[in-house]
């Protein structure tokens, strides 16, 4: 499977100190990534579950 045929990795916390380098790493490594934070779009938020269906479809992994 190529990176334009494979879902993203869904990286939570992505604008966090750890998240951010996990995601530039994935990115580098050409795997498509989304990003999963509440500055995010569309935003995620543990406390806010009604948030989670959007970010979570048709990623890969998390």
């Amino acid at each position: 499977m190529s990176a334009n045929e494979q879902k993203p990795v869904l990286v939570l916390g992505a604008t966090g100190r750890t998240g951010r380098r996990v995601l530039e790493r994935l990115s580098n490594a050409g795997r498509p990534v989304r990003a999963g934070s509440r500055s995010a779009t569309p935003p995620f938020d543990w406390t806010e579950p009604a948030t989670w269906p959007a970010v979570l479809a048709d990623t890969e992994a998390v």
